[in-house]
């Protein structure tokens, strides 16, 4: 919240209130996903920061070294 240069708050409970909303709604929404989908989005984003140096389809990692990319349709 930091680099939120200004912002407008619109409640009788404040500001204050603010991140807990916006807590509760990001704990709400994955749960729904979770729900309706089996898709565990914490899960997925907890694995892909444990695993840093994971080759992606194109032979990249994710710190963009690796692999072989193709210029001009030739290798």
């Amino acid at each position: 919240m930091s680099a939120i240069d200004t912002m407008t708050v619109v409640s009788n409970d404040g500001a204050s209130q603010l991140s807990r909303n916006v807590s509760s709604g990001v704990h709400q929404t994955t749960q729904l996903v979770k729900d309706t989908t089996g898709l565990d989005i914490i899960a997925l984003l907890g694995d892909l920061l444990k695993t840093p140096d994971k080759v992606g389809p194109n032979g990249s990692t994710r710190n963009g070294t690796g692999g072989s990319a193709a210029v001009n349709g030739s290798n």
